[in-house]
């Protein structure tokens, strides 16, 4: 019961909630009291488009994600659903154009992204109104680049921990791998970077020392170090 006074107009102090009914009485007096009676009105305010929102991850501008990296974004309010277009250039969409992923703040990619590689990324709110009026602003971050790692170490004690030496090749561009003792002696060798050596040879364990590899690319190049063998 807010008393405007002898007035025939009231202005809220905050605005109403959009996409709402209001209900409202106005109720006349005097000095002899109130009105009795007055009818209840109401109204339905209008539907508000959403604004832009923003990455949560990544981050924009974010370096080394994970090429299986999952996308997610913060919460617009009044929104109903999100756009998601996604490219390798900017404004670029072959990744995916304007896919409606829905009224979730969470996009997981189908496929992996490509290593080293910049993702462009714009985020669209939309409800029954329609998209923000201006349109959201790109975001970007960068992909891995990712190489071949060969530990440096490994412990084979059977303890399910570390218990073979295997090579990381995300790119697959070994061909053959080549394991040898100190003094030249060919160990073993691995057809494809996803075999892998136990520390043993002609079912013998070796002992704890440093081993030399030789990894033969497909492309003809060669990569030579060594490693640890710990027990």
């Amino acid at each position: 019961m807010v008393d405007v006074g002898n007035m025939l107009t009231y202005n809220p102090p905050t605005d109403f909630p959009d996409e709402t009914v209001i209900y409202v009485v106005i109720t006349s007096y005097n000095s002899a009291g109130n009105a009795i009676g007055c009818s209840i009105e109401s109204f339905e305010t209008e539907v508000i488009e959403p604004i832009c929102t923003s990455l949560i991850f990544p981050q924009d501008g974010a370096i080394n994600v994970e090429v299986d990296a999952n996308i997610s974004w913060n919460s617009v309010s009044n929104a109903t659903g999100y756009f998601i277009s996604i490219g390798t250039s900017p404004n670029g969409n072959e990744i995916s154009n304007m896919l409606d992923v829905g009224n979730v703040t969470y996009y997981n990619p189908t496929n992996n992204f490509l290593d080293d590689v910049i993702i462009y990324i714009t985020i669209t709110p939309y409800n029954s109104v329609g998209n923000p009026i201006e349109s959201c602003s790109q975001e970007s971050f960068k992909i891995q680049n990712r190489q071949i790692v060969t530990p440096l170490f490994f412990t084979p004690n059977g303890d399910g921990y570390n218990d073979i030496w295997k090579i990381y090749d995300p790119k697959n561009e070994v061909k053959t791998i080549y394991i040898f003792d100190r003094y030249g002696k060919l160990l073993h060798n691995i057809s494809n970077s996803n075999g892998s050596w136990d520390g043993t040879f002609g079912n013998q364990v070796l002992p704890a020392t440093d081993y030399w590899y030789v990894l033969e690319l497909k492309n003809s190049n060669t990569i030579k170090g060594h490693f640890s063998l710990k027990r």
